[in-house]
């Protein structure tokens, strides 16, 4: 056999890169099937998950959650998506990955359902996740079985697939002859991609699953902006598959876009990228000098999310005294199963800290009640109001929480559904206009202010503006993804005019 194979000249390179520069795990899939059964525990060629490596990632990432509860996340992530495109498929898997997966099961403890979230990726500490690179990794379509290069393995699912020609083929063929192709025949291996890489070993080039290869782009800097520009596969593996970087690019540089031509998936340059993370370090230097800690997580390139692990070990109030009322959690997870359209849209609003940078709760219990939506730090309640509500009989029941809850010090809000679903802008307002502003003074004027002394932070001050002048979609997308990223990590209350 000759020694100028594509195998000798570029895979073997780049599985040897992968595993001892970059910590992979290896393993040549070819003989997978050698003695009748997957020695990966796949149950056919047809599975693109290894579920022998998903579920011990689950476990060990949520330890204090049930078999039943790790099974009915396996059961979400690895149910078929066929019915949908490939997009929108990679979408579902895309939020599973960065929110995790809702499952319910039954409640030994108190009767009834429990609902928690299974954690899929360890997004702070990338040594607790497992990570597999496979060489000649078989999948079976409808009609056909192909066989690509390599397939990057994250807790079992195949976030990133690698297209490999010797040198002097141009590298455009393995998008054109392969990674095409594979799209018609094996299209569930694309529900979970990532990333998708071609490389002839000299050349090398990145692309999202629905960019088309004019899109494709090299990724010439692996480290920083000073880096010495290149495009041969190892600067490509280093700055995407380096284990830091890659989950970096996939918890905070992907973003799907709707159009009239379907789904479409965005994925950071090279330069974004960079450019990106080093105004968000920049931002993190100025918080840390100006008092405003910002501490990193599992590494210098990781911010820590919006509750740091020390925040999240500290006992925080819930307005619950301690105590579960008789059948009321188990009510408030009944209420969060059946939320009302309205209700939907203004979660999606409220949640991750997205509105103002505060935390809300939906149906969290309060007392002897169970808000729609609960804002502890200001003592906020926010109501969704349907057409119920408009009853003698309602209202009255109404006026009398409300009175029970204000003289706790609550303050509550009341939105009709109506309002929250045909102006959105108009709700959200009115939610703003009820917080205190940041001399401690409410909207109609009550409140301290400072020469009345102290008020007790509740938090970092925020005293930081951000301004970021853009043209062009692709300083658009940088600024999308700069204002993401410090929403997912920094924790404040930040706000992003363009």
């Amino acid at each position: 056999m000759s020694d100028y194979t594509e195998d000798y000249l570029v895979e073997q390179p780049a599985i040897q890169f992968m595993q001892h520069d970059l910590g992979w795990e290896v393993v040549n899939c070819y003989g997978e099937w050698s003695g009748g059964v997957s020695n990966q525990g796949r149950d056919g060629k047809r599975e693109v998950v290894l579920v022998s490596r998903l579920r011990p990632a689950l476990q060990r990432l949520n330890p204090d959650l049930p078999v039943e509860a790790i099974e009915g996340a396996v059961e979400e992530i690895c149910r078929d998506r066929t019915a949908l495109s490939l997009a929108e498929a990679n979408r579902e898997i895309d939020k599973l990955l960065k929110q995790g997966v809702k499952v319910s099961f039954p409640d030994q403890e108190h009767g009834g359902q429990r609902v928690e979230v299974v954690s899929v990726v360890d997004w702070e500490v990338p040594e607790n996740n497992d990570f597999l690179l496979g060489s000649q990794f078989w999948v079976a379509g409808e009609l056909y079985t192909k066989r690509p290069d390599l397939v990057g393995f994250v807790n079992g699912l195949p976030l990133v697939l690698i297209e490999l020609k010797k040198p002097g083929v141009n590298v455009r063929e393995g998008f054109f002859q392969n990674l095409r192709d594979y799209k018609q025949t094996i299209p569930q291996l694309f529900h979970y991609n990532a990333l998708l890489l071609v490389s002839n070993g000299v050349q090398s080039k990145i692309g999202s699953l629905t960019a088309e290869w004019e899109h494709f782009g090299d990724w010439k800097k692996a480290m920083s902006e000073e880096d010495v520009a290149g495009i041969s596969l190892e600067t490509l593996l280093r700055g995407t598959c380096e284990k830091v970087r890659l989950l970096d690019l996939v918890e905070n540089f992907i973003r799907f876009s709707d159009s009239k031509g379907g789904v479409s998936k965005l994925l950071a340059k090279n330069h974004q990228f960079l450019g990106v993370n080093r105004a968000v370090a920049a931002l993190v230097r100025i918080c840390e000098s100006e008092g405003k800690v910002a501490i990193f997580g599992g590494s210098k390139e990781t911010l820590t999310p919006a509750l740091s692990h020390g925040e999240r070990e500290q006992e925080v109030p819930h307005f619950r005294g301690g105590f579960q009322f008789a059948g009321m959690v188990k009510r408030a997870r009944e209420l969060r199963q059946t939320q009302t359209p309205a209700e939907d849209v203004l979660w999606e609003l409220l949640r991750d800290r997205r509105f103002l940078g505060l935390k809300f709760r939906r149906q969290h219990q309060v007392g002897d009640y169970i808000p729609d939506f609960f804002c502890a730090e200001h003592g906020l309640i926010v109501e969704a109001d349907g057409g119920v509500h408009q009853t003698e009989a309602a209202a009255k029941k109404d006026k009398t929480r409300d009175a029970a809850l204000t003289t706790q010090g609550f303050k509550i809000v009341r939105l009709p559904n109506a309002l929250i679903l045909d102006d959105t802008e108009s709700a959200l307002e009115q939610i703003a206009s009820s917080l205190p502003s940041t001399f401690g003074r409410g909207a109609g004027g009550e409140g301290l202010l400072p020469a009345d002394g102290p008020v007790k932070p509740r938090g970092p001050k925020n005293g930081i503006g951000v301004f970021w002048h853009t043209q062009g979609s692709g300083k658009s997308y940088s600024m999308v993804f700069f204002a993401e990223k410090v929403f997912r990590k920094l924790k404040g209350n930040w706000t992003f005019v363009v």
